[in-house]
Parts: C-alpha cells; structure tokens; sequence
C-alpha cells in the first residue's frame, strides 16, 4: 500500500557562496551512513556506505561551512 505524501513544514534555509576559486562541476551528499559523490561533467557517481568515513565528511563539511562567509 502507498503512503501519501506529506510535504516536511518549511524549514529555514542558510545560503552560502563558494569562492569563484572552486570551480564546482561536483557535488557530494551526506546521509546517515552513505556519502554519494557525483561529477556532474563526466556524468559519475559513487556510494560509499561506512560510517565512520561518514562521520569523518560531516565533521570536515561542518569545519568548511563554519568558515565560509
């Protein structure tokens, strides 16, 4: 049976800019325990899924999002 979707409530969003420096034409995101890397170029994407080495991308995510204006 099909669950009925239910849009999250609105959340507030924080945007920050890159450096023009970083050319961003990859992208990386982080769930629990898998971090999936893409190059939206060469059309690639890997899954990682350990948790520790999750744990490790989202502390040094955290320490670069810190420092950005």
């Amino acid at each position: 049976k099909l669950k009925e979707f239910t849009k999250p409530p609105t959340t507030r969003r924080e945007v920050k800019i890159l450096p023009e420096i970083i050319k961003a034409g990859s992208g990386l995101i982080i769930s629990e325990n898998k971090i999936v890397l893409l190059n939206f170029t060469a059309g690639f994407a890997a899954v990682i899924n350990n948790k520790e080495l999750t744990e490790v991308i989202k502390f040094m995510y955290q320490m670069i999002w810190k420092n950005l204006k």
